[in-house]
């Protein structure tokens, strides 16, 4: 897998950062979840967690660094999953587009 650096919010050598690949995908680093409670919610929301994953926190200014164009150009598999928002995310883009 190739790396390209894609952005960063900091200064220093440290995350959060966002990186593409030659893969079409997308790497993020950033803080490793530890919250229990969070992760509980996190392993019980549908699929949950498989062993192999992890979740990390970014802040959304790190998102901007995110070529949507990009990713309009990556073949999708019909046969994949839906993207669904949550109920919070869904009230608050109906807010922003007020």
């Amino acid at each position: 897998m190739k790396l390209y650096f894609g952005g960063t919010t900091t200064n220093g050598n440290h995350c959060p950062k966002l990186f593409k690949t030659d893969r079409s995908t997308i790497i993020v680093q950033g803080r490793v979840v530890t919250d229990p409670d969070a992760l509980a919610k996190i392993r019980n929301h549908r699929q949950g967690l498989d062993a192999d994953e992890t979740v990390v926190e970014v802040p959304a200014e790190l998102f901007p660094f995110v070529d949507v164009s990009e990713l309009e150009e990556v073949p999708l598999d019909p046969g994949r999953a839906e993207f669904v928002l949550g109920e919070q995310a869904c009230a608050e883009l109906a807010e922003r587009w007020r």
